[in-house]
């Protein structure tokens, strides 16, 4: 998923949509941090170029670009991969409905909107 650094939350909504789509990359990924943290592929790469783009980038002084990169992604996660189901059905509802998907995926943007909200 291509980074845009002036739309960080945007780029949140659209990193939600894709593994929404497509959680088989993230399940693979996981597996291969719980179990074999070592192995590759690696992304030192693709990782470098995307926290040097957010270097330069205005953001919210108080958190480093590794960690911003780390929240935005871990918004974007919370929902169909890293949640206990049982949290997610407590208010009553079909947490795979269209739109509570649409609701979670609007909460996801704004948090991190208001995460690269300027000091």
């Amino acid at each position: 998923m291509p980074l845009t650094e002036d739309d960080l939350p945007g780029y949140a909504g659209r990193l939600f949509d894709y593994h929404l789509v497509r959680p088989q990359g993230f399940r693979m990924n996981a597996r291969r941090q719980l179990e074999r943290p070592g192995s590759g592929p690696h992304a030192a790469a693709m990782y470098a170029h995307k926290i040097s783009a957010l270097t330069i980038a205005p953001a919210n002084r108080l958190i480093t670009p590794v960690d911003l990169l780390v929240l935005i992604n871990g918004l974007a996660y919370s929902w169909p991969l890293l949640s206990p189901h049982d949290l997610l059905r407590a208010d009553g509802s079909d947490p795979n409905s269209h739109a509570r998907l649409a609701q979670h995926r609007a909460a996801i943007v704004e948090a991190a909107r208001r995460i690269c909200l300027p000091d």
